[in-house]
């Protein structure tokens, strides 16, 4: 991708003092400096995007670089104030740094963060940002909630939970938790739920299915069944391959027989033109 120059000018002495004294905002619960623009470099890519998300399209990729190239960034970056690593625009930073911008805008987050809030922040953010399937969703509901699966077994339509918590100890998780916990709707997660119930069932249905077929009687009787077909699967093979040569050796000694014939011709050709 070529370099482009940044859209966003280098901050000056007047604008550094701004941004010392500018109010914070609340943005998803956190404190939100207002928006700087800072050298690119500056900011750090956090390792948790990587483990929660898979890499996205190089198209896509493309077309977002192509996206700031033409218009900047319109949506900030969200950084850590205490040592500049990102927190939400992990794709946006790294096409900057492709296309050659010097200067972001970013929102130092001022609110003290722990692990366990800093993972749910950026899980939180990617739900609504990405195009996930339901599998990947799920997959990061178990990254946002302990005991995810545990939790959602608990779930048994008519009961109070107060009744669940008395009978177990724990908690169960509903997708009305899940919803207002990640700013969707009841029935999209319920849909997404209810998927990943029938792909679990699936999934658990294969295992049992492979763990049984897997009995060291039924190895041995596979083992023997699929050497048997492996044998005569050979023995098909080496016998096409040996008709297909004598194809080609009756084929080469017809062409030899035929050029021999043409070469006689031709001698015979010659020698009545030298009588």
């Amino acid at each position: 991708m070529s370099e482009t120059k940044s859209r966003f000018p280098i901050v000056g002495f007047q604008e550094a003092l701004d941004t010392t004294t500018a109010l914070t905002k609340t943005s998803n619960g956190l404190e939100l400096r207002e928006v700087q623009h800072v050298p690119i470099h500056d900011l750090k890519m956090n390792p948790l995007s990587k483990e929660f998300f898979d890499e996205v399209p190089v198209g896509d990729l493309e077309r977002l670089a192509n996206d700031i190239r033409e218009r900047g960034i319109l949506v900030p970056l969200i950084a850590k104030l205490e040592n500049k690593i990102l927190l939400a625009g992990h794709n946006r930073l790294a096409m900057a740094l492709e296309i050659g911008l010097t200067h972001v805008p970013v929102q130092y987050c001022v609110t003290p963060l722990d692990e366990k809030a800093e993972r749910a922040f950026i899980v939180k953010d990617n739900l609504l940002r990405r195009q996930l399937t339901d599998s990947e969703k799920i997959k990061l509901y178990r990254i946002l909630y302990e005991n995810f699966d545990e939790r959602l077994a608990l779930r048994k339509p008519g009961k109070p939970n107060v009744n669940i918590v008395h009978d177990t100890g724990i908690m169960p998780l509903t997708a009305a938790e899940i919803a207002r916990d990640t700013g969707q709707e009841v029935a999209t997660v319920q849909r997404q739920l209810q998927r990943g119930d029938a792909r679990n069932r699936a999934s658990q249905k294969a295992a049992a299915l492979e763990s049984v077929e897997r009995t060291p009687q039924q190895v041995v009787a596979r083992q023997s069944e699929y050497h048997k077909l492996m044998k005569a699967y050979t023995k098909e093979i080496m016998q096409r391959t040996e008709n297909y040569i004598d194809v080609l050796d009756n084929t080469a000694r017809h062409r030899v027989a035929e050029g021999l014939r043409k070469l006689a011709d031709t001698i015979e050709n010659i020698r009545e033109l030298d009588r």
